[in-house]
């Protein structure tokens, strides 16, 4: 204790002491993201954002958040990457809320709101714009080809590195070249010369008349936040079971399911293809990395065409095998339970909170209202059964070991699945359709580490409780956690007391010797 004292009153140490909480106080008032924070939002929910960028300027976004109210429109968005791009093209739009698909364009909000658990609600704002066309976004016209979307502006032209010129009549023929050119993501057109930009960051104002200037915001694939810009610069490719784009010189890091031996892109591709959870790949030499759906990031690491670097995203599906690396789920067993945390599985992570539990006579199962899992179906049509309840078709996948998922459209349908690959909102007419995931067996740790109740697996005193009334083992339990806390305690001080007396009988002893 002395020790203690010397080393507290030690001046050196109270001044370093001092500046570090000074240090924890005031960083509480620094922000990690860009721009001025919004009042309306809050310091505190301002850093918690995530940054991601769109063709007029950077975005923040908050999950589980809303702004409330300031609407200009809404309209159907797949991702809320394609909402942000839509707010590029929305005269006054500065906020979004993103929800179901649903995207809500707005321009002052009255409020913002975080919840707890809405993983499927989104809300951002526009904090940073791109200085090139922040002043003159709103004044430009949307041209639109079958394959991209524009912005265009009178009597401008873009500097930068010319790619290729070519002679056309018009600037909608000039935007249909823009489009056969991957590299292509701005354009100037002047008297029949439509010139293809690489690269820009100077739009300039020009006298020639005639001459507008133009930019790519939008592609017919949907937009990725990871590749950015550079989405443009990709190529189509086609497997058997799926189509990609792919990047020359390009990486994505992160979300690695494994790593397999490929001596070009195709074979590369044909892994992936195999590969039940893989949606990126990046080929580095003859390393071929198979990714799941969120790398962290992509980048050009090399400008110069190399053949042993590549990189690719899959777009859609033809037809998917089912994995050889991955049982039951996406994700490998994080515990010798056998447990995992299925917020991260590449099946229904993303999806997890958005579905409840149920549980029959022998299984328990998570289940979502309007999705169905796609693929991995063990009979070739809908099992007979009397009535098309979900819990009619649970009760079917409970007899048969190979059924881990069920879709069920309740009065028409029951399907059993082994090993789906992908799980979709159903975005049609249709209603009463349930999907659900065999979790494990009732009263039994099953994948989420979970039981019915709380204490069928301890036996004991706490398993007679538990078959009490609600009174009487609220007021027993009370009993036995009050007798347990004190026998504890008094344990703990009989061992100080001892330790105290026998330090004490020391003291007493060594002052007899010393008289």
């Amino acid at each position: 204790m002395q020790k203690l004292l010397l080393f507290c009153q030690n001046k050196n140490v109270l001044i370093f002491l001092g500046l570090l909480l000074l240090l924890l106080f005031l960083s509480t008032f620094f922000q990690s993201n860009p721009g001025v924070v919004d009042p309306m939002v809050g310091r505190k929910n301002w850093n918690t954002a995530s940054q991601r960028e769109t063709s007029l300027g950077t975005y923040l976004v908050w999950n589980s958040a809303d702004f409330k109210g300031g609407d200009l429109g809404f309209q159907s968005s797949r991702t809320i990457d394609e909402c942000l791009f839509t707010c590029d093209e929305t005269k006054d739009c500065l906020y979004i809320s993103y929800s179901n698909k649903v995207c809500y364009l707005k321009s002052s909000p009255s409020g913002f709101e975080q919840f707890k658990n809405r993983p499927s609600l989104f809300a951002a704002k526009r904090v940073i714009s791109k200085p090139f066309v922040s002043e003159t976004w709103h004044e430009a016209q949307l041209l639109e080809t079958a394959e991209a979307r524009y912005k265009t502006w009178d009597h401008s032209e873009w500097k930068g590195d010319i790619l290729t010129q070519t002679v056309v009549s018009n600037i909608d023929a000039c935007a249909k070249a823009c489009d056969l050119e991957p590299a292509c993501l701005y354009f100037n057109f002047n008297l029949q010369k439509c010139s293809f930009i690489k690269d820009s960051q100077n739009l300039e104002k020009t006298r020639t008349v005639g001459s507008r200037a133009a930019i790519k915001v939008r592609t017919k694939s949907p937009p990725d936040a990871l590749v950015k810009h550079n989405w443009a610069k990709g190529e189509s490719v086609e497997t058997d079971y799926a189509f990609y784009q792919t990047w020359q010189g390009g990486i994505f890091e992160g979300a690695t399911i494994t790593t397999v031996k490929s001596d070009s892109l195709k074979d590369c591709l044909k892994e992936c293809d195999n590969e039940l959870f893989c949606h990126h790949i990046t080929l580095i030499g003859q390393e071929c990395s198979l990714k799941g759906w969120n790398p962290d990031y992509f980048e050009i690491i090399t400008e110069q065409r190399n053949d042993k670097v590549w990189s690719a995203k899959q777009l859609s599906i033809k037809q998917k095998q089912q994995t050889h690396r991955a049982e039951n789920t996406g994700l490998a067993v994080t515990d010798k339970n056998g447990c995992q945390d299925l917020h991260k599985d590449f099946l229904v992570g993303e999806l997890y909170d958005e579905a409840e539990n149920r549980q029959t006579q022998y299984n328990r199962y998570r289940v979502w209202e309007g999705y169905e899992f796609l693929g991995g179906e063990l009979h070739p049509k809908s099992i007979r059964l009397e009535t098309y309840t979900l819990d009619n078709c649970l009760k079917e996948c409970d007899h048969i070991p190979e059924c881990g998922f069920v879709v069920v459209e309740e009065g028409k349908e029951c399907w059993l699945q082994s090993q789906p690959y992908y799980l979709s909102r159903v975005i049609d007419a249709r209603s009463g359709i349930y999907s659900a995931m065999k979790l494990g067996r009732t009263h039994r740790k099953g994948l989420d580490c979970q039981t019915t109740y709380k204490f069928d697996r301890r036996g004991g005193i706490e398993s007679i409780l538990s078959s009490l009334s609600s009174f009487t083992r609220h007021f027993f339990g009370f009993i036995f956690y009050l007798t347990k806390f004190f026998l504890i305690w008094g344990i703990v001080g009989i061992i100080v007391l001892l330790g105290f007396n026998y330090w004490k009988g020391l003291s007493n002893r060594s002052y007899i010797n010393e008289l």
